[in-house]
């Protein structure tokens, strides 16, 4: 079923989900990439800093999210949105 052919509801509820499989695949990264760092005895310097390198990536990407989840992002592309339809009736008249 692709996204774009459906109602927006079912679309609505499809980016959610894909948003909380990108959520928990990112926590999961993290939490395995923290048990290596930390756990795994083996690791030299390099293998340890390209793999928190990583982790920082990861957290990057839980912390965007959740900012977008609690509104911080989402308020600004109802702004935006809020703009491009002031500027679509401001064209009409």
């Amino acid at each position: 079923m692709s996204i774009e052919s459906t109602d927006p509801a079912v679309r609505s509820i499809a980016r959610n989900r894909r948003s909380d499989a990108m959520f928990v695949a990112a926590y999961i990264a993290v939490l395995g990439l923290v048990y290596v760092v930390v756990f795994e005895e083996g690791l030299n310097e390099y293998a340890q800093g390209v793999i928190t390198l990583a982790l920082g990536n990861f957290i990057g990407y839980l912390t965007a999210m959740y900012q977008f989840e609690t509104g911080a992002t989402r308020a600004s592309q109802a702004k935006d949105e809020t703009i491009k339809n002031m500027i679509n009736t401001a064209e009409r008249k």
